[in-house]
């Protein structure tokens, strides 16, 4: 029987060093770092030269033959913060529901619009202007955030991207109009027959994909201690822009 290839690994800095744990007793090891590098060996160690993220692929052998590649993403950082074992822009296409389609052009700009928000909420490090865009200086919990938001950015432009074209081709409610929303995505009725009602019904439902991550958005926020106004908790402690601080002002008052 063919190998099962498998690994972990654990990061300082950039060197980075790989555990095997390929099953079916493999007696040779091939190693693709990602960065042009290689090794034969079962346990290698690697130094990268730059921060970055990078697919690692292990091809374990044995008598029976190769088994599948197994990959994986990897993050090293130089900058002493231990990054995310994935991309930003890798983690927002994995919160995407299949079936979405979404502009992949928007991701960078999307990116940089929530670095900017965030840049000066942030408690645990400072993060220079210098140094705003390049998510290796951000903590990992904050890059997750980060992810968060835009897919929740994403998923509503796809919402309202499938709203108005099922409306424009319909008229009335013949043809699968849209019914009702009411502000906030829980609470949105889409009627309907057609695939495109069915994708929207999925993802604005109670304890849909959309209702999942705003929860998500807002339980990593507060352990961050960031008001956002997609979130209802707004502490004394939590940092809020400038542009929302009459809000917490007000709350102060009406809590004290």
């Amino acid at each position: 029987m063919i190998p099962t290839a498998n690994f972990t690994y654990s990061v300082d800095g950039l060197e980075v060093t790989f555990t095997d744990r390929s099953t079916q007793g493999p007696t040779s090891w091939s190693w693709d770092f990602g960065d042009g590098e290689t090794s034969t060996d079962q346990d290698p160690s690697h130094i990268y030269s730059r921060r970055g993220f990078f697919v690692v692929t292990l091809i374990s052998t044995n008598a029976d033959g190769p088994s599948e590649a197994f990959q994986l993403s990897v993050g090293v950082s130089d900058t002493g913060i231990t990054p995310l074992p994935k991309s930003i822009y890798d983690i927002v296409l994995s919160y995407i529901p299949s079936g979405v389609d979404i502009n992949i052009g928007e991701l960078d700009g999307l990116i940089k619009k929530w670095q900017l928000y965030l840049q000066p909420l942030i408690n645990d490090i400072v993060i220079e202007d210098a140094h705003v865009y390049d998510e290796f200086y951000w903590p990992p919990l904050a890059n997750q955030l980060i992810a968060e938001l835009i897919a929740f950015d994403l998923i509503l432009q796809a919402i309202s991207l499938l709203i108005s074209s099922s409306s424009s081709s319909s008229s009335g409610t013949a043809g699968g109009a849209l019914k009702k929303v009411v502000t906030g995505p829980s609470t949105a009725e889409w009627h309907g027959p057609s695939e495109a009602n069915d994708s929207v019904n999925n993802m604005v439902k109670p304890g849909g994909s959309l209702d999942t991550l705003k929860e998500q958005i807002c339980m990593l926020a507060k352990r961050l201690r960031i008001w956002l106004p997609i979130c209802s908790d707004l502490r004394e402690d939590t940092n809020v822009p400038e542009i929302f601080e009459p809000i917490r002002d007000a709350y102060n008052i009406i809590i004290s």
